[in-house]
C-alpha cells in the first residue's frame, strides 16, 4: 500500500519537474473533435499509435456524468478497481483531475458504460455515438505505452471541435 502511494507521488513529481524544466515527457494525447448531448468523440495518439476515443458529454465536470476538463494530467498504468478481467485489470489512471477520482482510460463501447472515464476503440460507429473494437484498441495502447518503458507519463486532453480525422492506422 505504501509502495503504491509513493509510486503515485513520484509519478506526479516527475511529471511536474519535466514540465518545469521543459523536458519532453512521453504523452498520450486525446484530441476531442465532436460534442453533443450524448457523447464526446476524439482521437488518441501515442507515438505512432492512434485510436478513437469516447467520453461522456460536458456537464461542467460533474462527477460520473461529465467528461473531464481539458488539460495535462500525470498518468500511469495500474490495476482497475472495477472488474475488467479481460486485461488483467490494467487501465491507464489519470491523476490530479480537478474534482474527480478514479478517472481512467479503459475499454467500453457506449457512453452508458462510462462514468467520467475515457473509452478507446479502433473505429467509430456511424449510427450512434460509440467506439468499436475497444478491447483490441486498449491492448494495443497498453502495448505501445509498455514498449516505451516509462512508468510515468502524461495524458493531454485537447478540446478542438472540427471534422472527423482520418487515422493513419485505419
Amino acid at each position: 500500500m505504501l509502495r503504491a502511494v509513493l509510486a503515485r507521488l513520484f509519478s506526479r513529481l516527475r511529471a511536474r519537474v519535466a514540465a518545469v524544466i521543459g523536458a519532453e515527457a512521453a504523452a498520450v494525447v486525446v484530441r476531442r473533435y465532436e460534442y453533443d448531448f450524448n457523447a464526446t468523440l476524439g482521437v488518441l495518439t501515442f507515438g505512432d499509435f492512434e485510436c478513437y476515443t469516447l467520453e461522456l458529454p460536458w456537464y461542467n465536470n460533474a462527477e460520473d456524468i461529465s467528461c473531464i476538463p481539458a488539460g495535462v494530467y500525470p498518468a500511469s498504468i495500474r490495476k482497475s478497481t472495477h472488474n475488467n478481467s479481460k486485461l488483467g485489470h490494467r487501465v491507464i489512471w489519470l491523476d490530479d483531475v480537478p474534482g474527480r477520482s478514479c478517472v481512467q482510460i479503459h475499454i467500453a463501447n457506449r457512453p452508458t458504460e462510462l462514468r467520467g472515464c475515457i473509452a478507446v476503440g479502433e473505429r467509430i460507429d456511424a449510427k450512434q455515438p460509440a467506439v468499436l473494437s475497444s478491447l483490441k484498441a486498449m491492448r494495443a495502447l497498453l502495448n505501445a505505452v509498455d514498449a516505451v518503458g516509462d512508468k510515468s507519463f502524461n495524458v493531454e486532453i485537447i478540446s478542438t471541435p472540427g471534422q472527423i480525422p482520418k487515422l493513419n492506422t485505419l
